[in-house]
């Protein structure tokens, strides 16, 4: 999908590309990052690696982020299977005896990576002429408690204060929670000091973009939620804009270990790509 933006707060224009849910899946990665073409800014929005089990990717897509970091500035996010991977790890070193403690640091030398979030969720800013990409994460205990709002509460409050004479973009994996009634949630308007919030998590629902527009909302989404709103697409509320992206990869090799399953579904659930053209108004 492509989204022009007419924005006062841009001097020059910016040529954005927005991903999430890669889910540790080499192929598509390739064939994405050979595809976008003059891109000033890649920003991926969590769920770049998938599990433990998929170890010798995540190398891969390191090399791979290596290289483009030479041409396009590089912006990643976490979402919740980067934490599950971190929790299962040590099993993996153990049973293989390698040394993984020092992964992110070594991403985080190449392209700008969020911190790993603590019992309180982190947030980290990246400041630019004319925009401040900030991320919001959150620890793994706040997926396994099923997502509950009155966790989200206490980890909204690391959003410090915005700089409105640029344009601000925020990571936040997961949109549950913070949509009421297509509008910002009451408890989170602080998210409206944000001029675009880019979520995934949701894979849009397993909904095929054929009948978004007639269904309305998911099918089913994370922990097995049966159809859930606002998995998919844009949400607006006043001068904020939350897009909901369907993410890369529906379904990893570990969750449907048979490539030709795999690639059915594909055909179904193509990739999602977002670029934002934002322009000078």
């Amino acid at each position: 999908m492509k989204y022009n933006i007419n924005n006062s707060k841009i001097s020059k224009d910016i040529k954005m590309c927005y991903i999430s849910d890669i889910h540790s899946d080499i192929d598509k990665l390739k064939s994405i990052f050979n595809n976008i073409k003059d891109i000033d800014i890649l920003l991926i929005g969590g769920d770049l690696l998938n599990s433990a089990k998929d170890y010798e990717e995540k190398e891969i897509i390191k090399d791979m982020l290596k290289e483009l970091s030479k041409k396009v500035k590089i912006y990643i996010g976490l979402g919740n299977h980067e934490l599950i991977y971190y929790k299962k790890i040590n099993h993996v070193q153990r049973e293989l005896k390698i040394d993984d403690s020092k992964y992110w640091k070594e991403l985080g030398d190449i392209v700008n990576v969020s911190s790993f979030p603590n019992n309180n969720a982190t947030f980290n800013k990246w400041s630019l002429k004319d925009i401040d990409i900030s991320a919001l994460n959150l620890p793994i205990e706040y997926y396994w408690d099923n997502e509950k709002k009155e966790s989200l509460k206490k980890y909204i409050k690391l959003l410090g204060k915005v700089d409105h004479k640029k344009y601000n973009i925020l990571l936040l994996h997961t949109p549950i929670n913070i949509i009421d009634k297509k509008s910002i949630s009451k408890e989170f308007e602080v998210l409206k000091e944000y001029d675009l919030i880019l979520c995934g998590h949701m894979h849009s629902g397993l909904v095929p973009r054929i009948f978004r527009k007639k269904f309305g909302r998911g099918l089913v989404a994370p922990y097995k939620k049966i159809f859930p709103k606002y998995s998919y697409g844009l949400v607006k509320d006043e001068n904020t804009t939350i897009l909901i992206s369907g993410g890369i990869s529906k379904f990893s090799k570990t969750t449907m270990p048979n490539k030709k399953i795999r690639n059915f579904f594909y055909k179904i659930y193509p990739e999602e790509i977002e670029i934002f053209n934002l322009q000078k108004q």
